[in-house]
């Protein structure tokens, strides 16, 4: 009875793949939590009928700060937000030696800067891409496709993911996989990070049962976000204050101990937060780090 239901609730063997080549519009992503297609819904429906996907309340946000209702444990639901917990297979360090590089937000106007230095140098990294973010700029996502970088996921709106229904959780994760199927010629990303690292063990079961979505973390922040193309800070006290300071702070990273690795999480969201990857990119040869 059991398999019936989850032939019914599938399509079958026969069902509909996931990501076929979108032959509509995409949301424009002015809100978060854009409507799933039909057939990531079944795929949910199917996973919870397996019992995989955990009953969480979605949290709020109050005053700045994730909350959930009364009576959830914290600790068992695993909240990366409030907590600091990572799941079983998280991704938040890289092996000794090695140096995960990886920006946040793209593709954007400044990352043609940066995707031209990573082909000059020879050097892959991941990018976790906003769908809607690839959706305005086309030509920049292809450029980064073209030149071989590895492609993540990071929503398709940047929402925090905890506050989002089941439903939205699937739209934020599927329409930006679908994108960058479609654009890319067929790549099915099987990575992602969390906008501000949101995420607990329901986000991260429909990521994992229904996508396939290994959830990336980080373990040495730059804050660099803070930065803009002006020379301003948006963080005061909380960040850094310029390019020089930023670049101090990415420097003590590669000063560091070798164990474990290293996975930043470094922007492509101006010109300086690139230029101070650029800058401090020698370093990571010169210290004996194995970056990818």
């Amino acid at each position: 009875m059991l398999s019936l239901l989850l032939a019914l609730l599938t399509g079958s063997a026969a069902s509909v793949p996931l990501f076929e080549r979108q032959a509509t519009a995409y949301p424009d992503g002015s809100k978060a939590g854009p409507a799933p297609k039909p057939e990531w819904l079944r795929s949910l429906n199917a996973s919870k009928l397996a019992g995989q996907i955990p009953a969480i309340p979605p949290s709020t946000v109050s005053n700045g700060n994730i909350v959930y209702p009364s009576g959830v444990d914290l600790q068992s639901i695993c909240s990366w937000t409030l907590t600091g917990c990572f799941g079983p297979h998280d991704i938040q360090e890289a092996p000794d030696g090695m140096y995960g590089v990886s920006f946040d937000d793209g593709p954007l106007a400044d990352s043609p800067l940066l995707y031209d230095f990573l082909k000059n140098n020879n050097q892959t990294a991941t990018h976790f891409f906003v769908g809607n973010a690839v959706r305005d700029n086309p030509q920049i996502a292809s450029q980064a496709f073209a030149n071989g970088q590895h492609i993540g996921v990071h929503t398709y709106t940047h929402p925090y993911m905890t506050t989002l229904s089941d439903a939205q959780v699937l739209g934020e994760l599927g329409w930006t996989m679908q994108i960058i199927h479609d654009l890319s010629g067929g790549y099915v990303p099987r990575f992602w990070r969390p906008p501000y690292g949101d995420a607990d063990n329901r986000v991260r079961a429909i990521a994992e049962n229904v996508f396939g979505l290994t959830l990336v973390g980080w373990n040495q922040d730059s804050d660099d976000w803070c930065l803009n193309d002006s020379g301003g800070s948006s963080c005061g006290s909380e960040g850094p204050s310029n390019l020089a300071a930023l670049e101090s702070e990415i420097s003590r990273w590669i000063n560091s101990s070798s164990s474990p690795g290293i996975i930043g999480l470094e922007h492509e969201l101006s010109a300086q937060a690139i230029n101070a990857f650029i800058n401090t990119y020698p370093k990571l040869d010169s210290q004996r780090w194995d970056a990818r």
